[in-house]
């Protein structure tokens, strides 16, 4: 469910409890922010468009003023859909401080839209949960510089060539290498695939943390 502001109407207050930090490039090299919401523990990612607006936001009174501003002020083409669009989805992600009738009438509907699947709210705060067991930021920023050569396009490629020398071999081999599968149908080889398993687990969600702390 979306909603779009037609007319021209006073720009809405952004909550003073949100945290807005630089985040990195987009795709086409474009850069980007998020914004990071307390009360629902959610992050938005938003482009340079989207930046240009909120830093207006507490400097002018009407939307069509803040696209004025964008056009004279930068090189972006800003039309009034544009920031408008983005003041509904302002609005219905729960963004902005109801100070006006369009905002309030927004927010009301999305109160109960949110009503609406509240078994669906239920069911995912009382079955899906965080445990926090440690904060692992300080540990990533000290053995980042160990491990940062695997972000590297020498790497990368290394990697591949591995890969297709694996499927070559394999190939070559492939009657001794279907054989081995036997093996794993005893007791040893499934403590084998479980500890394997464990490991590449372990490895696996460590490199979604430095990615992510990249």
């Amino acid at each position: 469910m979306s909603f779009k502001i037609q007319q021209d109407i006073p720009v809405p207050l952004l909550r003073q409890d949100l945290n807005i930090y630089k985040g990195g490039q987009d795709l086409d090299g474009a850069p980007t922010w998020k914004i990071y919401d307390p009360l629902s523990d959610n992050y938005f990612k938003i482009g340079w468009l989207e930046f240009e607006i909120i830093k207006r936001m507490s400097d002018y009174k009407m939307i069509s003023q803040i696209v004025k501003s964008i056009n004279d002020e930068t090189t972006l083409d800003v039309e009034f859909e544009d920031v408008s669009g983005f003041m509904g989805f302002l609005a219905t992600s729960g963004l902005l401080i109801a100070n006006t009738q369009e905002i309030q009438k927004i927010l009301k509907d999305r109160e109960l839209l949110k009503q609406s699947s509240l078994f669906k709210d239920i069911f995912i705060k009382y079955i899906f949960f965080r445990i926090p067991l440690f904060k692992p930021n300080s540990f990533l920023k000290t053995t980042y510089p160990f491990i940062s050569f695997l972000f590297t396009k020498s790497f990368f490629m290394l990697m591949l060539g591995l890969l297709f020398l694996g499927i070559y071999l394999t190939l070559l081999r492939l009657d001794d290498f279907a054989n081995t599968f036997m093996s794993f149908f005893s007791l040893e080889g499934i403590i084998t695939i479980l500890i394997t398993t464990i490991f590449i687990k372990i490895v696996h969600e460590f490199g979604h943390a430095y990615v992510a702390y990249k």
